[in-house]
């Protein structure tokens, strides 16, 4: 589905001020006819059908529809309002029927030629300041000073309560720009280095205006979106701009620059503009020759895990020799293998246990420490269930069996050596196991 915009998002509340103004006219001409039409029923039965698709697409996106809800029923209150209000004046002495619909128009009218700001907090602000606005309206009329004043607190009355609804108003359009905002954002790449080789390679194509859209995460995590354009002429020799916004801030930065090749340097370097600051690249080929580096997080199931600038998560096999690097990428959540990465030339493993000198003894221990708890619950078998039965033993003979299990014991250093076993268990396993192969062969004779 296309994308929402602000000018879709604009003719959404431009209908629905389309939709009071009508229901004041029918107000005017006392006809009950659409009165108790919702918002989103006059756009069904009178927007014309450019609108209406465009209206329509807005309310079936998922992220919108709440919000379109929520607009639909502050329009819809409003024509409620307007309408006991009318109602009420014209059920009660005063006869300013015709000033109420007045207010409701001014009151509409001032919705539209303030929309196009896109800032409606600033421009309804003061909107009923002082109570002042029907003052001259209601003097105009040729009554008594006590009626006067009485029907200008009632209109003033009613305009600071139409002014509550824009208040909401002016709140959801916040919403409706902030949730556009991401929207959109969600389908621009982040900028990457095959992004930059390819610009860098249509950098001959590019025509006056054309420009390309993308997220850049900095060193301090601020992400940026960034556009970079082709300029006019009259700025040479300045061929390029990069104009962007810190994404959650109202933070912008722009600049000029006469190749291409600069442009994404300053942005790598984080545009630094400090001459007492050295950059990180003298120019964007060794930004673009840079390994990826993948930090080392943890182990797990014989598996070593890395993650990437961008917090993707990538496995290497731990049972691999030194120098030998076998990367598969990863799920987030699970650490769950996907498939294999390619042009590990381009990969440097940061922090890698293989890079630590300890690395082939560390392995080795951990192989010995399962080998020995192995050969001991062979031991453990052999004197419950297994019943003496050679059989069950690793080795088929208790002698070798044990020597195998002193040998291991002993190549630990004493810092290494197991604290669930100790020589003494092993002896005692032998003499044990040994009494129990003595009595079953008594046994058998």
């Amino acid at each position: 589905m296309e994308n929402v915009n602000n000018e879709n998002i604009k003719l959404l509340f431009y209908e629905g001020i389309n939709f009071l103004q009508f229901q004041i006219e029918l107000l005017a001409e006392k006809n009950e006819n659409l009165k108790n039409y919702t918002y989103i029923q006059y756009i069904e039965k009178n927007t014309p059908l450019i609108v209406n698709e465009t209206i329509t697409k807005i309310i079936n996106k998922d992220d919108f529809t709440e919000k379109v809800t929520k607009l639909a029923n502050i329009f819809t209150d409003i024509k409620d309002y307007m309408q006991l209000k009318v109602k009420e004046i014209e059920n009660s002495k005063l006869y300013i029927t015709k000033e109420l619909q007045d207010v409701f128009t001014d009151y509409t009218n001032m919705l539209f030629n303030n929309l196009d700001s896109f800032d409606l907090h600033e421009s309804f602000k003061g909107w009923t300041e002082d109570g002042t606005i029907y003052n001259t309206r209601a003097e105009e009329r040729i009554i008594s000073s006590h009626r006067a004043g009485t029907e200008t607190l009632l209109l003033n009355h009613f305009a600071e309560n139409l002014d509550k609804f824009t208040w909401q108003l002016a709140d959801l359009l916040d919403e409706f720009l902030q949730l556009t905002k991401d929207n959109n954002r969600e389908e621009k790449p982040e900028l990457n280095k095959e992004i930059m080789t390819n610009l860098i390679k249509m950098k001959d194509d590019f025509k006056v205006g054309d420009k390309k859209t993308f997220l850049y995460k900095n060193s301090n995590g601020n992400i940026w979106e960034l556009t970079i354009r082709r300029e006019e002429e009259i700025y040479e020799p300045f061929k390029f701009a990069i104009v962007g916004t810190k994404v959650g801030t109202n933070q912008t930065w722009s600049r000029r620059y006469t190749d291409i090749k600069k442009a994404l340097l300053h942005i790598v370097n984080d545009f630094n503009e400090n001459a007492n600051i050295k950059n990180r690249y003298s120019n964007i080929e060794e930004y673009l020759n840079e390994k990826i580096k993948l930090i080392y997080k943890y182990e797990e199931n014989g598996n070593y895990y890395y993650e990437d600038e961008n917090e993707n998560l990538y496995c290497e096999n731990g049972n691999q020799n030194v120098g030998e690097i076998c990367l598969m990428y990863c799920t987030k959540e699970y650490g769950e293998p996907i498939c294999e990465v390619e042009n590990l030339e381009k990969y440097e493993l940061v922090n890698n246990p293989k890079n630590n000198p300890n690395y082939e003894r560390k392995k080795a221990n951990e192989y010995n420490y399962m080998m020995l708890d192995r050969l001991r619950s062979d031991c453990d078998y052999f004197l419950g269930n297994g019943n003496g039965f050679l059989g069950h033993l690793y080795y088929k003979d208790i002698d070798k069996h044990i020597e195998e299990m002193k040998k291991i014991y002993e190549a630990f250093s004493n810092e290494e050596k197991p604290e669930w076993i100790s020589l003494e268990d092993i002896n005692n396993y032998k003499e044990r196991m040994c009494e129990m192969l003595e009595k079953n062969e008594e046994e058998e004779i």
